[in-house]
């Protein structure tokens, strides 16, 4: 295909080169939107922090929701293929070995509604995808699982310095904890002028659980194998410190009491989805 300058005779185009040019022109446009896209051997719009996913929620979803990236292993045999974007594909090259790049940017992710799972083990905690664009039920489409990513957000706490999964809903929730950290949040209000919706700028990457300063402040104290209440600390080199409530339980067997107003550190286990005292005070 020519440009056509002015004066020359124009015929009018194939079906087949108008179906490239539209298809140029949405790659280009989806470019443009995400200010990325690489050369060479690995498809346009690919970097390691956009992946696809497919949308097994139940529901569409759109932009800045949030997928459970589900538990998905495979044992693919030197003959067999897997599931890729446009078809399937045998992951194998031609001399057994298997080529990264596929495994980077051909494999589709699964994506669930998260869950925070059967006990003991909370299985979607920490493991999400922020979505780029909306995808239907069913469907695929763009997601970003490592680094910044401009997510929809429910703030529990202001002061909350991350955020992750929430049984059942499918936007990010902030906590003490969390695989992504709130850099910046904002409330707005909608074209109605009622609804707020708030998003968050968030960094995403490993999972983070730091330890905390807290106060027993259950009555009777915390003995071992039981659970109940402590007040948190954050901020606490800042003229406003944060204080919260959690349930913390202390799972040292034949240890003492943690006594009522007693000083301890908590701590929150993602594979239990429990707070544990793991230092107390003397």
């Amino acid at each position: 295909m020519r440009k056509v300058s002015s004066g020359q005779f124009w015929q009018p185009r194939s079906v087949a080169e108008d179906n490239a040019i539209a298809e140029v022109a949405d790659h280009y446009r989806r470019r443009q939107r995400l200010s990325q896209g690489t050369s060479g051997d690995v498809p346009v719009l690919w970097t390691p922090s956009i992946q696809r996913i497919r949308n097994g929620s139940g529901s569409d979803r759109i932009t800045g929701d949030i997928l459970a990236i589900n538990y998905n292993a495979q044992t693919v045999d030197f003959d067999e293929t897997v599931a890729v974007a446009g078809g399937s594909k045998n992951v194998y090259e031609s001399n057994g070995t298997i080529n990264p790049l596929d495994l980077m940017t051909n494999l589709i992710l699964s994506g669930v509604k998260p869950s925070t799972g059967s006990s003991p083990i909370y299985k979607h905690v920490g493991r999400f995808a922020v979505l780029l664009e909306p995808i239907k039920a069913t469907e695929t489409g763009l997601c970003v699982i490592d680094g910044l990513a401009a997510a929809r957000l429910t703030m529990d706490h202001e002061d909350h310095p991350y955020a992750d999964i929430a049984h059942n809903s499918t936007r990010l929730t902030s906590n003490w904890y969390g695989s992504a950290e709130i850099i910046h949040w904002v409330t707005v209000t909608l074209n109605d002028d009622v609804t707020e919706e708030t998003w968050g700028l968030v960094r995403m990457g490993p999972f983070q659980a730091p330890i905390y300063k807290g106060t027993v402040t259950e009555i009777g104290g915390i003995g071992s194998g039981t659970s109940g209440d402590v007040d948190i600390f954050y901020n606490v080199y800042y003229d406003a410190v944060t204080s919260t409530t959690i349930t913390a339980h202390r799972w040292m067997e034949g240890a003492n009491t943690v006594e009522n107003s007693a000083e301890c550190l908590v701590r929150y286990f993602r594979d239990e989805g429990k707070w544990y005292i793991t230092e107390q005070e003397c």
